[in-house]
């Protein structure tokens, strides 16, 4: 694994507690692992959830009892357009893609 993203999606019934600041996250940082926590209802966040509603989450071929979380833990493997850039300092992360008919 090289990129493990928490999305917080917030309800009524419902308040993510995410992983930074736990064991499982300093496990993450030891095996550089990068890790990012995505907030979709902040105002300056963009998150196109279509794009990844159309890549094959690989969950259930890691094992058979990942079928059952596949509504709720996506795995995708081998994204050959996909780019991840962080900016630590001001807290900005860009995910992006190129699409490589149209060279953008």
């Amino acid at each position: 694994m090289s990129i493990l993203v928490e999305i917080a999606l917030m309800r009524d019934d419902l308040i993510p507690e995410l992983s930074y600041g736990s064991h499982f996250f300093q496990d993450l940082v030891e095996t550089d692992i990068f890790y990012a926590a995505l907030f979709p209802e902040k105002e300056d966040v963009c998150y196109n959830i279509s794009w990844f509603e159309n890549c094959t989450n690989e969950l259930g071929n890691l094992s058979e009892d990942g079928i059952k979380y596949q509504d709720v833990v996506k795995v995708y493997d081998n994204l050959e357009s996909f780019f991840l850039m962080s900016d630590v300092a001001s807290q900005k992360l860009y995910c992006f893609t190129l699409d490589p008919e149209n060279n953008s």
